[in-house]
């Protein structure tokens, strides 16, 4: 058969097919499904930008869209490039299957990227809901913290990708579930650091575990503040915002998801062992499944507007309509043009239990003037939600 027209009479060993599967196999099932739903991703993109809530928004809600979606093209690219990779190479022997490509030493970094910006996007429009001053402050330190260290556990996979492909001994600590850029295995004070952190949090993967945490803690901190603000006098807004508690759990849900699965795999296994490249199956989708995330999150902000009646897609020339709750004697609504609408919201009125504005216009407006204010007793404190 070697002899063959076509063969390669050259051709060295081939590893035996449980190791090729082992190795191959779940990473091929992440960087499909990576490239499978950012391909949903860009679909849910085109109809954003073509719409007219893309042309509202602000320039730094753009400029962060782009990011992301920049970031999760980079990501795109690298999944392609292994796909094609290591479905056409010839060389199949353990050691080729085991080394790193450049692609493969970067894997990790634009999903590092996405989850950040995505991360602390949505943190930020939680922080804006907190009226105590204490749990606003211990719920940026345990946000930042967690998002940094998603940052350094990305670029550490990074690290420890380079020390393979360049055949260095990693430090006690460094493993598959921390790594970061180029690193010369002499001489670096920066490996020292990297080092001394990984003796702190051993192998504890930082990025997927931190991933993890903080979907989970954002969805909860959110619904739990929104569903105190559920006070029955308006359907209307009482159904607004329970849509968006199930849409945060709804778009939480599969990031936090893979990321935890990811990161028990990764604590499971060691580098040496065969089954360490199982976590690929559920980390690589992850830069999608957060484009598409944020992708949903703004998108969502003109149909919760059409849910309160007070806009509709065939009707652009919709009345703005004004909503209030009132002392105890009882709930005013009543409809006026825009201008009337914003008088009557800039008017100075008594500290009320709870005052909730709606102001609704038949085009859309742009992120900073889109938004629904939550006042409490005291009138000097106001918080917003920005739709």
């Amino acid at each position: 058969m070697s002899l063959s027209p076509g063969n390669d009479p050259n051709a060295g060993p081939i590893a035996i097919q449980s190791i090729a599967t082992a190795n191959l196999g779940p990473v091929f099932v992440g960087w499909m499904l990576q490239l499978i739903f950012y391909g949903f991703g860009l679909s849910l993109l085109v109809r954003y930008v073509t719409g007219r809530q893309y042309k509202a928004d602000s320039r730094r809600i753009k400029l962060w869209l782009w990011a992301v979606v920049f970031a999760a093209t980079g990501q795109a690219v690298i999944s392609f490039y292994s796909v094609f990779h290591y479905g056409t190479s010839q060389r199949r022997d353990v050691d080729t299957l085991y080394a790193q490509t450049l692609a493969d030493c970067f894997a990790t970094m634009p999903a590092g990227i996405v989850g950040v910006l995505v991360q602390s996007f949505l943190s930020l429009r939680v922080v804006s809901l907190f009226s105590n001053n204490l749990y606003r402050g211990l719920f940026v330190t345990a946000a930042s913290l967690l998002i940094a260290g998603g940052v350094v556990g990305s670029w550490l996979f990074v690290a420890a990708s380079f020390m393979l492909r360049n055949d260095v001994t990693p430090p006690p600590g460094i493993s598959f579930s921390l790594a970061s850029g180029y690193v010369h295995p002499r001489n670096n004070y920066f490996l020292m650091l990297v080092q001394e952190l990984t003796e702190i949090w051993g192998n504890a993967s930082l990025w997927l575990w931190g991933c993890c945490i903080i979907d989970v803690l954002i969805t909860v901190t959110l619904s739990v503040l929104l569903y105190k603000r559920i006070v029955g006098f308006n359907s209307g807004t009482d159904s607004m915002l329970r849509s968006v508690i199930i849409l945060s759990i709804e778009t939480a849900s599969y990031t936090a998801t893979f990321a935890l699965i990811a990161a028990i795999l990764s604590n499971s296994f060691s580098d040496d062992s065969l089954l360490t490249n199982s976590t690929g199956a559920f980390f690589q989708p992850l830069s999608s499944f957060y484009l598409i995330s944020f992708l949903v999150t703004l998108t969502s902000r003109q149909g919760l507007r059409e849910k309160t009646n007070g806009y509709s897609n065939n009707d652009v020339e919709s009345r703005g309509v004004y909503a209030a709750r009132y002392p105890s004697n009882g709930v005013g609504m009543s409809k006026a043009n825009p201008s009337t609408a914003s008088a009557s919201a800039g008017r100075v009125r008594p500290s009320t239990p709870q005052l909730v504005r709606m102001q609704t216009l038949g085009e859309p407006r742009s992120d900073e003037d889109e938004e629904m204010d939550l006042k409490h007793p005291n009138p000097e404190k106001e918080v917003r939600i920005e739709m």
